[in-house]
């Protein structure tokens, strides 16, 4: 008797919480699978390298489930910017294919400095670049751990000061922060992609000894400067002025050295003969 007792309560529960699923849960969930969202989509063919106006784009409502994360949803976000790509009617637009000036989709590789080198690293963890909290234009000193016994930890002198060019992600394309205020929801922070390469601005000095850590360290980078009143390219000067130090000693060592080897192969000659 007792057992059937149970039994009939145990019943009792289960109808009632499929009564609440029924009358409650699933329609607050069909509800927000059916919300509608307004984003940001191409009106006409847009031409890359074209200036985006209103007659380009249209705000349409479109249901936010199964949507990019990263569409745009503000028209502010768009007008004024350049295509750095073909974008087709109906496209939903992208802040990874815009821009603030006509160019090039890597217009910052176009017009390399004269002397300097683009080299890229891969960022094994988010906490190797300041949990992506980086951005182009920052300058970052470059610490190595190696992968040896000790786990040495060294910070060399000529990587004290680097110019960030970019940070990509794993599609290859550009990795852009956003400002949240701006963006609002549109951008799902959870399942945005993060960066896993970061490129770098430097001189054939530097790039030789990244080449290096990328086969036998793990890199870490610490934010120096975010363009603060011209600090930034003061600290690249000072950095330019190290290398260039650096480099004038090896000659001179390299110099003397070769000197050393003469005066030493003389003296052998000069013993030999006697």
């Amino acid at each position: 008797m007792r057992f059937l007792k149970n039994r009939w309560i145990l019943g009792s529960i289960s109808v009632v919480l499929a009564l609440i699923l029924m009358l409650f849960v699933m329609p607050f969930w069909a509800k927000k699978i059916d919300a509608k969202v307004d984003i940001i989509r191409a009106k006409t063919d847009i031409n890359e390298g074209q200036k985006i106006t209103k007659q380009n784009i249209q705000i349409v409502k479109m249901s936010h489930f199964n949507l990019p994360n990263e569409v745009i949803k503000k028209e502010d976000l768009v007008l004024g910017k350049f295509a750095d790509v073909k974008i087709t009617k109906g496209d939903f637009l992208f802040l990874s294919k815009l821009s603030d000036t006509k160019g090039s989709k890597y217009r910052y590789l176009d017009n390399m400095p004269e002397g300097k080198r683009a080299i890229s690293l891969s960022l094994e963890k988010l906490s190797t670049s300041v949990s992506a909290k980086l951005k182009a234009g920052d300058i970052v000193s470059i610490f190595a751990t190696f992968n040896n016994e000790n786990h040495d930890t060294v910070l060399d002198k000529s990587l004290k000061f680097v110019k960030v060019l970019s940070l990509s992600k794993m599609d290859a394309e550009d990795y852009i922060q956003i400002d949240e205020k701006t963006q609002d929801k549109s951008i799902d922070r959870h399942e945005k992609q993060i960066p896993v390469t970061i490129t770098f601005l430097v001189s054939e000095y530097q790039a030789k000894i990244l080449a290096g850590y990328e086969a036998e360290a793990k890199i870490h980078l610490a934010l120096v400067s975010r363009d603060e009143n011209r600090r930034s390219e003061v600290l690249l000067l000072e950095q330019d002025k190290i290398i260039s130090d650096i480099i004038e000693n090896q000659k001179q060592n390299e110099f003397l050295n070769y000197v050393d080897e003469n005066d030493n192969d003389e003296n052998i000659k000069e013993t030999v003969d006697e």
